[in-house]
């Protein structure tokens, strides 16, 4: 399994269009044949910082997703709308 994490800090100005492309998101990739789990999470002490957390089945699974138009699509829309350098940390589960 493969974890993948991830953080945005957004600004309040660019929080409504931030959300809506981040639920495109979710929403495409909980379709995918290898997606376990995907969410995202704004944090409740912190307006404006959005966490992900995605489990995927194997690499093959990761090397497809990141394949798609709108994964592509957002991870360039999400630089965008993003006061800072959005982080991503891809983690290989060695046991389950």
């Amino acid at each position: 399994m493969i974890i993948i994490t991830g953080k945005a800090n957004v600004s309040d100005a660019n929080r409504a269009a931030f959300q809506a492309v981040a639920e495109r998101q979710v929403t495409n990739s909980r379709l995918e044949a290898g997606c376990v789990s995907y969410a995202y999470y704004e944090d409740a002490m912190a307006r404006g910082t959005f966490f992900f957390f995605e489990q995927w089945a194997d690499q093959k699974a990761v090397d497809f997703h990141f394949a798609q138009p709108y994964c592509l699509e957002f991870i360039a829309t999400a630089r965008e709308l993003a006061s800072s350098p959005p982080e991503i940390k891809i983690q290989r589960v060695l046991s389950e």
